[in-house]
């Protein structure tokens, strides 16, 4: 940003804008970008590292962009109370396989994989993604805890602590339980909160202490329709492999 002549800042103080504008309810149970209290401070810090510059918004490109966004249609308004569509809950008995840099795993064929290339992977049925956030699949992602070497225990209290600070609505359903997951420890969490399709959502969370870090899968489902995807989770589970 600072070399094409945008001020980095207001990087930081969109995304806190954004977050202020969700509302009491904060973001939708995960995201791939936590809010930190402190990221516009540590811009700021990161900036003055760079060489000096001055910020305007007057560029070329900037007023060019303008004008392409001026041309859209505007998007019909949306009907007040209206909940988003449910998602396809069928759970194709062929699989396929996503090998992203850590680790491959198996899901069903008819979902659909997002952020192959990102540290945030989410693989959901068709409707499982809504404006709000993911209602139904799984989102794969390390956590990089603060302290190494990785604990299980503390680093997965630590990553679901910093979930409930992304959404105040999830709670903890009951104790962690112990599971072996490619020959290694792992701990299965089952959380609770608010699904965007309305009503309650029930959340599993899965970590597993690994050289790169705590890795972790969320599957997200409707509590009323979690049974009808629990192969789904079963399978994705197995089928995990870790690169050692």
């Amino acid at each position: 940003m600072a070399d094409a002549g945008y001020d980095p800042v207001e990087m930081a103080r969109f995304f806190n804008k954004l977050n202020s504008s969700g509302g009491a309810a904060g973001p939708q149970f995960l995201s791939d970008h936590p809010n930190p209290l402190n990221r516009e401070a540590a811009i700021q810090a990161e900036v003055r590292t760079l060489p000096a510059r001055s910020y305007g918004f007057n560029t070329g490109e900037f007023q060019r962009a303008k004008s392409e966004l001026a041309k859209l249609p505007k998007a019909a308004p949306k009907a007040a109370g209206s909940a988003a569509q449910p998602p396809d809950l069928t759970v194709s008995p062929g699989s396929k396989q996503l090998k992203a840099k850590d680790f491959t795993v198996q899901y069903p064929e008819n979902w659909q994989v997002t952020g192959e290339n990102t540290s945030s992977i989410t693989i959901a049925p068709k409707g499982g993604v809504v404006q709000k956030g993911l209602g139904l699949g799984a989102i794969l992602s390390t956590y990089q805890p603060q302290s190494s070497p990785v604990s299980l225990n503390r680093d997965t209290q630590a990553l679901i602590a910093q979930l409930r600070q992304g959404d105040p609505n999830l709670s903890v359903a009951g104790s962690s339980q112990r599971a072996r997951i490619d020959n290694s420890d792992a701990l299965v969490t089952t959380l609770k909160g608010n699904s965007p399709f309305g009503g309650d959502e029930q959340d599993t969370l899965i970590t597993v202490a690994t050289d790169q870090g705590l890795f972790y899968m969320v599957f997200v489902a409707p509590q009323n329709q979690a049974n009808q995807v629990q192969d789904a989770l079963t399978r994705m589970t197995r089928s995990l492999r870790f690169s050692h």
